[in-house]
């Protein structure tokens, strides 16, 4: 999700281009006619090439149960088609997400037998470097403190959801490192081994403690199959469990 950029006075609206780069969706803007990647958020191509897109803060992907937890107040986009019923109520790849062997709509390869190539992986971009964080791996340890390249990080994965997310650790002026990811209730929540605040963990607030109501800030994160990220970002990192 990215924060619309202003031209000549206005926000430029999208579409889809049909074409693809990488296997990933290709995006134009009705305005230049630039085509954009959804994954990168750069222009590929037009007068608006070397743009980059913001990345919306706050965004993430996960199931409608989770995040109507986290955000009770939110609102929904719907359509409508004829008649009145909902629209997008059905799958058109639902057979290509059940497939392990199928990647991309031509039949690419797995350029690196790291990771299967459907492995689910959170993407963290920070800078110009790259992380991927894969699920398997956060399933078995759902709290990591990190680096992405100069950037202190904290990943958060809810198991049940498959929700993952991450933060920047810089608060105030220091590096926070984080640590008792546990679930109470509905919440998960995580501590700072600095001054003991309890956090609400994939939304990166304190709830509790000295540093009550502080904000961590989300870093870019995409998820995405390993064979997806890797052809986009191919001196990602991958990381693993201690």
């Amino acid at each position: 999700m990215y924060v619309r950029p202003q031209h000549q006075g206005a926000p430029l609206t999208f579409g889809v281009s049909g074409t693809l780069w990488k296997d990933s969706l290709i995006m134009y803007d009705r305005q230049t006619r630039s085509l954009w990647s959804h994954v990168t958020g750069k222009v590929v191509k037009g007068p608006l090439q070397g743009t980059v897109l913001t990345v919306y803060p706050t965004s993430m992907q996960t199931t409608w149960a989770q995040w109507r937890r986290l955000h009770p107040g939110t609102l929904v986009l719907s359509k409508r088609g004829p008649g009145g019923a909902l629209e997008g109520m059905t799958d058109v790849y639902e057979d290509y997400f059940r497939s392990e062997t199928r990647l991309g709509i031509f039949g690419t390869k797995n350029q690196d037998a790291a990771l299967p190539g459907k492995e689910y992986v959170l993407g963290v971009s920070a800078g110009a470097a790259r992380s991927a964080y894969p699920f398997r791996h956060l399933s078995v340890q759902p709290l990591v403190n990190d680096r992405v390249g100069t950037e202190p990080v904290v990943v958060v994965f809810a198991k049940k959801s498959a929700t993952a997310t991450a933060f920047s650790r810089r608060l105030g002026g220091k590096t926070l490192e984080f640590q008792a990811l546990r679930a109470e209730g509905d919440d998960l929540l995580m501590s700072d081994a600095q001054t003991g605040s309890t956090w609400r963990a994939l939304e990166g607030v304190a709830v509790a403690g000295r540093l009550k109501g502080k904000q961590l800030g989300q870093v870019a994160g995409t998820m995405a199959f390993w064979f997806a990220w890797r052809q986009i970002y191919p001196q990602t990192a991958i990381w693993k469990p201690n």
